[in-house]
């Protein structure tokens, strides 16, 4: 017994203090190993049975956030909360107002009594930020009331065929609908995002489209749909789909794999691209890089190669020996201009002079291109010269 003793209190002392406060603000347990911080939501207060059969709590009802240091002293939040239907929109209109985002919505099982949903979380930030960014959604579960609280506003439940003014619908779309029988449906396709797979075009007849389906009446109506997003898209779409009062009831993809883009999976799966992730927490190469390792392909650096190719044809037209008379430089305040004692300014130093810095100005390429595109400039100047 002393052991087991001494080994907790070893763990509890290795937590991070800021992962402490995390489990003080959220009123949660957890644990911290191998460098992640893992705060338990089970739901317990859940009675659930599946096809009949009462089901305990760690069979799939146990809800999760987990926190992992990142760069520049951020964290990345991920977590899946286990929610009843009820609870869903007002914990995922609680998340997105605070900063975070939803990444999927989901259901684990078949015949579940009640209804059991699945939210993923997904935030970056300072740990003790983002358990009070994420906390107003947890205080959220559980406290609901067990009769089912109607989404209905603006009408009633009793919503039946009837007229609709699909003309003014179709208006403020912006896009013409089909009837089919009592319902209105709008299809809108995404023919600007241009998604193929294995080279075949992934167009709104293959599914990629959102659509808005009505059906009632101008007085009375109910609104269905599916809106087929980019990754960036899927945060602001959320937003204003709750903002207007609609429920969202999934959140997922249709395709694994498919791109608009044709970047080989060798190269997204690569060593290289995951210590970008590790080290900035993002796939986006950053501008700022180590000499040697540019941030785009290997091609010669255009400012350079320009600037050196008019260096070398205004050097042939000139006397490149040349003194330069009175010659002036910057004050040390950098606010006025004094006379220039060093060393005699010829026009050939000069034109070189420029000629590097403006490429060595244009920063995002690696000292060795821009030592090779110089020479590409030379040839270039010489090229035009003996023509």
């Amino acid at each position: 017994m002393l052991l087991f003793a001494s080994v907790a209190v070893a763990a509890a002392q290795n937590t991070p203090a800021d992962y402490a406060e995390v489990l003080k603000t959220l009123g949660k347990q957890g644990d911290f190993k191998i460098g992640v911080l893992k705060v338990n939501i089970p739901r317990g207060d859940l009675k659930v049975t599946i096809d009949g059969i009462a089901t305990p709590t760690p069979f799939g009802f146990g809800g999760w956030l987990a926190m992992s240091k990142g760069t520049g002293g951020n964290d990345v939040m991920m977590g899946d909360l286990v929610l009843l239907e009820d609870e869903v929109n007002p914990v995922m209109s609680e998340l997105l107002s605070n900063g975070l985002e939803v990444t999927a919505l989901h259901n684990h099982f078949f015949f579940e009594n009640p209804r059991i949903f699945y939210m993923h979380v997904h935030g970056h930030g300072k740990a003790p930020d983002l358990a009070r960014m994420v906390k107003p959604a947890l205080d959220l579960i559980g406290k609901g009331t067990p009769q089912h609280q109607s989404s209905v506003s603006g009408g009633a439940s009793n919503v039946s065929g009837g007229q609709i003014d699909t003309a003014s619908i179709a208006k403020l779309v912006g896009h013409e609908g089909e009837q089919m029988g009592q319902v209105y449906k709008i299809t809108i396709g995404r023919d600007d995002i241009n998604l193929k797979e294995m080279g075949a075009p992934i167009n709104a007849r293959m599914g990629l489209n959102t659509w808005a389906a009505f059906f009632g009446s101008d007085a009375n109506a109910e609104i269905a749909g599916d809106v087929a997003m980019l990754a960036n898209e899927v945060t602001p779409v959320l937003k204003a789909l709750r903002g207007n009062g609609l429920n969202v009831v999934a959140i997922h993809n249709h395709m694994i794999g498919a791109a608009n883009y044709p970047i080989h999976s060798k190269l997204l799966n690569s060593q290289a691209v995951q210590e970008i992730v590790n080290r900035n927490g993002t796939y986006l190469l950053p501008q700022g890089h180590p000499p040697g390792c540019p941030a785009h392909p290997s091609y010669p650096a255009g400012h350079a190669a320009i600037s050196g190719a008019c260096a070398t044809v205004l050097k042939a037209f000139f006397n490149e020996n040349f003194v330069i008379p009175n010659p002036v430089m910057p004050a040390a305040d950098g606010l006025s201009l004094v006379p220039y004692s060093g060393a005699p300014l010829t026009l050939n130093g000069e034109l070189s002079k420029l000629a590097f810095n403006i490429s060595a100005g244009h920063g995002i390429h690696a000292g060795r291109l821009r030592r090779e595109s110089g020479r590409v400039a030379w040839r270039c100047g010489w090229q035009c010269l003996q023509r």
